[in-house]
């Protein structure tokens, strides 16, 4: 299991994705299906260099270059999404956490949408219509409002970055339904006795 450690509070909660992972292990939730090790480092390395671009760095030629094709197309496949849907980060790869419920997690961007929608957005390389990934946004939105309480979010939205065509598809959970995944992710951690 993962921890974060929340500054100024001397604590650490665990991540929510390890509690996913821990309530498929307890049977709770569809059979967890680990990434293949090529996926797990192609996502992680998308969202790093997406991450520096939407902080307003970019990536040079020589280490776009040497970048594997399948991370080359799925920064394209984001990059397409957000000019599509004019996406303004506000928030990228920040820690997110709820003293209340003692988790944590770092949510890949928060920011705007047109015409005004303020999201969660999570970059994946895999499956995004998944139980997983229902609990997994809704819940980094609901941390970042109790530490936030004064700011909204109107929604989650999982982008799919395609590997193989450099394109995208979004599923867009709705802040109602993100509100009753999140009440299931807390549900599902006093069940398996993590409160």
């Amino acid at each position: 299991m993962r921890y974060h450690d929340i500054p100024g509070y001397g604590v650490s909660f665990p991540a929510i994705t390890s509690l996913i992972q821990l309530y498929a292990e307890y049977k709770l939730i569809d059979t967890y299906i680990p990434k293949s090790n090529s996926r797990a480092t192609i996502g992680t390395k998308t969202s790093q260099l997406l991450d520096r671009i939407l902080k307003g760095g970019h990536i040079d030629d020589k280490e776009w270059g040497t970048l594997n094709l399948k991370t080359r197309r799925a920064v394209l496949a984001a990059l397409k999404w957000q000019k599509a849907t004019g996406f303004k980060p506000k928030e990228s790869e920040s820690l997110v956490y709820s003293l209340r419920f003692g988790i944590a997690g770092h949510p890949d961007t928060i920011g705007i949408i047109r015409p005004w929608w303020i999201c969660v957005i999570d970059w994946k390389i895999g499956d995004i219509n998944n139980i997983r990934v229902s609990l997994q946004i809704p819940t980094y939105g609901f941390c970042y409002l109790e530490m936030y309480p004064r700011r909204r979010i109107d929604g989650f939205r999982a982008v799919h970055l395609d590997t193989e065509k450099a394109t995208y598809q979004e599923r867009i959970i709705p802040y109602e339904e993100g509100e009753h995944w999140f009440n299931e992710f807390i549900r599902m951690k006093l069940q398996v006795g993590i409160l």
